[in-house]
């Protein structure tokens, strides 16, 4: 799915990647850089947000079924605080209500590196969501799982998160 991907260092420069996920910046080698993927522009905020993620992160609390992937957990855990809680439940809850658009962080999704290794998965926080260059050289390929916030059992529609024609294009900044 499209994300917006992020290079900051010795020149900051942002770009869309295409709607399977690829992307290309080109970045002066020998430098530092780090790269930060995100995604902002579901159309639909809630989607693949449903009370059975509401029912499953209950039960991962209450210890009668744990959730069993570092990326539910992640997934669980929708204010960033590093635990799941009845606060998050909260935040799902006004979500699906339509009481709120937003999660307080203004995020809908986290980004880990895809060949990061947890050291403890059922606490998998905190953990990476970007990738550090100290002195790039040559060509990098890299990947992330994007993991949702709050649907922890991977019902997100990704033909529902059509793109506008606004945010289609391919936008760069680079800092003198």
């Amino acid at each position: 799915f499209p994300s917006h991907d992020k290079a900051s260092g010795f020149s900051n420069q942002s770009t869309q990647s295409a709607l399977d996920g690829s992307y290309s910046i080109n970045l002066a080698e020998g430098q530092s850089y780090s790269i930060t993927p995100s995604k902002g522009n579901d159309t639909l905020v809630a989607n693949g947000i449903t009370t059975l993620d509401v029912i499953l992160i209950q039960r991962h609390i209450l210890g009668t079924l744990l959730l069993n992937s570092p990326y539910k957990i992640i997934a669980a855990d929708v204010n960033l605080s590093g635990t799941i809680t009845s606060a998050d439940i909260n935040l799902i809850n006004a979500l699906i209500l339509a009481n709120n658009n937003q999660y307080p962080s203004g995020l809908f999704w986290s980004f880990v590196p895809d060949d990061y290794s947890f050291t403890n998965p059922v606490n998998p926080f905190p953990f990476p969501s970007s990738r550090n260059y100290p002195s790039l050289s040559g060509t990098v390929n890299e990947n992330y799982i994007g993991v949702k916030l709050g649907d922890v059992n991977y019902t997100y529609n990704n033909a529902l998160a059509r793109l506008s024609a606004v945010t289609d294009s391919v936008s760069l900044y680079i800092e003198d």
